[in-house]
């Protein structure tokens, strides 16, 4: 017959080890009630009920069971809903944080390795993957170039405005002026006292000149005119 064997790991009577032999379908009750096959300490142990649990054999087998206890048995950090079957190596403990027991079973489990049960308070943290594929971000990533704006530019409408009016103006004026001087030497030489004779022959001359190139230059001064309000209409649509 196998007998059972508990390490207790915490609680008043951690470091000891207990031998239970049970026959076929016997009961090994725990709890804080001396009466118990397994009694833990009445003070010490005060999360362990008075009838907290029972392990039952059932041929080569055990198997746990809760008895409706305030503060719960845990298997490997797990609670129990139910009956539940052991195997060597499981920490049974009864309530959070109380009494811990491992369990074994016959002799040869008692030398094999333990199972570690890891501390329901320790939390693991996420580890963070790097790929090193994707180069660190340099440090004048987070500046951003700004590209100076063009200044905005000057507005010539004033200046090309002056500029046609002058043209204009010039030009009316140069028309106006030659036409005084046409008109001036159209009238007849005795009209103004009568020139030299040196004076009446260049006089004559140039008065002829000019009789015979008069359209022609009324025409280029007009045609300048044009020019120069067509160009200031071009100016004004530009701007």
């Amino acid at each position: 017959m196998e007998p059972i064997i508990t390490k207790h790991l915490r609680g008043s009577k951690c470091g000891q080890t207990n031998w239970f032999e049970l026959s076929p379908d016997e009961e090994l009750t725990i709890g804080r009630d001396p009466s118990n096959k397994l009694a833990f300490h009445q003070d010490e142990d005060d999360l362990v009920g008075r009838k907290h649990a029972k392990i039952i054999r059932h041929g080569d087998s055990f198997v746990i069971i809760d008895l409706n206890s305030r503060n719960g048995t845990f298997i490997n950090n797990e609670r129990l809903t139910g009956p539940r079957l052991l195997r060597s190596g499981d920490v049974i403990e009864f309530g959070a944080g109380g009494p811990r027991v491992q369990f074994y079973q016959g002799k040869e489990s008692l030398a094999g390795p333990e199972t570690k049960i890891s501390q329901p308070s320790q939390l693991i943290r996420p580890t963070r993957f790097v790929s090193l594929a994707d180069p660190p971000p340099s440090e004048d990533a987070s500046h951003t170039t700004v590209e100076p704006m063009a200044a905005p530019a000057t507005n010539s409408r004033p200046r090309n405005g002056m500029i046609g009016v002058g043209a204009v103006v010039l030009l009316i004026t140069t028309f106006l002026g030659v036409t005084f001087f046409l008109e001036k030497l159209s009238q007849p030489l005795a009209a103004r006292g009568g020139p030299r004779p040196a004076e009446a022959s260049t006089a004559s001359e140039l008065w002829h000149a000019l009789a015979t190139y008069r359209e022609l230059v009324l025409f280029v001064i007009g045609s300048l005119v044009i020019i120069a309000l067509l160009s200031l209409f071009i100016f004004r649509r530009e701007d």
